[in-house]
């Protein structure tokens, strides 16, 4: 919850209310939210398999609060029903913006001994990353640097 509020507050959808240690106020007017960038949608994602990629690119529009970075941000629709136990299910589009290295604390796409892709919040290690899992059932993994193709973090 304290990284969704810190992301709304960077955002200026948020700001504490003064003389007040715990109450929130939205700030945004709605002409924030009528405000849209096209990404593009290219390709589907499905746990424990590669990437496809489409050779036909097609658009989306989404709020611009979903991506910070228009130029480096892709969607990619998820197949399968292998990330359903942290809410992303066969469909669902996620927003991905291009990172190649890990990301301490971010949720993020990678590609596991080059044929597994997996979802996972990331620590970056020296010359290991650990990879814990979203919800309590996953086991955290400590891979070396090299076994590991990091895509990107989720945004959206």
């Amino acid at each position: 919850v304290y990284n969704h509020i810190k992301i709304l507050k960077r955002k200026g959808l948020l700001e504490n209310e003064k003389q007040s240690r715990r109450s929130l106020n939205p700030i945004a007017s709605k002409s924030v939210f009528n405000e849209v960038v096209t990404l593009p949608l290219a390709g589907e994602i499905c746990g424990g398999q590669p990437i496809e990629l489409y050779t036909d690119v097609q658009d989306i529009v989404v709020p611009a609060t979903l991506a910070d970075h228009p130029n480096r941000t892709y969607a990619f629709e998820v197949r399968g029903d292998e990330f359903s136990d942290v809410l992303i299910n066969s469909g669902d589009l996620l927003l991905l913006e291009v990172h190649q290295e890990p990301i301490d604390e971010k949720i993020m796409l990678l590609e596991i001994n080059k044929n597994e892709i997996s979802i996972k919040k990331v620590y970056d290690e020296g010359n290991f990353v650990r990879l814990e899992g979203l919800t309590h059932q996953h086991q955290s993994m400590i891979l070396r640097k090299d076994d590991l193709t990091i895509h990107g973090f989720i945004v959206g």
